[in-house]
């Protein structure tokens, strides 16, 4: 995509997953690129491989060792991406962590983590680089939430409510900002095959199981293609996949036939 050729975008939670299946495209597109996560090793594998797919040899692809829960931590990635990447254009919060499980079954510290790393994460990087859009005039903020930001799934508890977060704030965000000529956009992925969903698959209840049996997670890249066309094309909603087309639309028109169904599956499948 044309689009993207010598943007400056930085990409946290870009050492795996979709951030990096996200990386590997922009890399071909001719963007430069700035990954940032916690970890330095995952980091220097993916910067690594994009090397690998550059096009031409003034590409930057950097990297940044970060916990965007730690505002301050946030702000001096920023500034150092801003200055090794010569400006921004557009950044990705990707960052996220997922723990499901039943809601009584979840302790204190999970529930603090999602809140942490799925919300703060976000807020703290669009702190951290909005005083420099908001000086340039220009930038696109892309917000990594969830179909379980828009409707809320069993055993999801703690992980919907920090989606719902994201969507809450990035909705505010978008009139805000507005003004500055800085977009907004919000990525609702289903099931996607990343690491993150083999980690959590161990802890989901029996019920979120059978009522997701019947969908086939997305690839990383599907995922990613379908962000990148939506930035393209400046949509504020971005919802990867046909299925989770139709389930948007079910959840905002006909809520309670969607409900229906939902309670139904479970209460065929649920363990008492």
């Amino acid at each position: 995509m044309k689009y993207f050729r010598n943007k400056k975008i930085l990409i946290t939670g870009g050492a795996g997953g979709i951030g990096k299946a996200l990386a590997g495209l922009l890399i071909t597109y001719q963007a430069d690129i700035c990954l940032a996560s916690r970890s330095q090793l995952k980091l220097e594998t993916a910067i690594n491989e994009l090397k690998n797919k550059k096009v031409h040899a003034n590409q930057k692809v950097l990297f940044s060792v970060v916990d965007v829960t730690n505002l301050t931590a946030t702000e001096k990635c920023a500034v150092d991406a801003i200055d090794k990447l010569g400006g921004i254009d557009i950044i990705v919060n990707c960052a996220g962590f997922s723990r499901p499980g039943y809601v009584q079954e979840l302790s204190h510290d999970v529930w603090l983590k999602h809140i942490l790393i799925n919300y703060m994460g976000t807020v703290n990087t669009c702190l951290a680089f909005l005083p420099y859009m908001i000086r340039q005039h220009s930038g696109h903020i892309v917000n990594i939430s969830s179909s379980a930001g828009y409707i809320g799934v069993f055993g999801y508890s703690a992980y919907a409510a920090s989606k719902f977060a994201v969507t809450g704030f990035s909705e505010s965000l978008r009139q805000e900002v507005k003004t500055y000529n800085i977009e907004v956009s919000v990525v609702y992925p289903p099931d996607t095959d990343t690491p993150m969903l083999k980690e959590e698959l161990p802890y989901r209840p029996h019920e979120t199981n059978m009522l997701s049996r019947s969908v086939k997670p997305l690839s990383a890249v599907q995922v990613a293609k379908s962000i990148l066309v939506g930035v393209r094309e400046n949509r504020y909603t971005i919802l990867p996949g046909w299925d989770n087309h139709l389930f948007y639309l079910l959840n905002r028109f006909v809520p309670s036939l969607l409900r229906l169904y939902v309670d139904s599956v479970i209460k065929k499948h649920r363990k008492v």
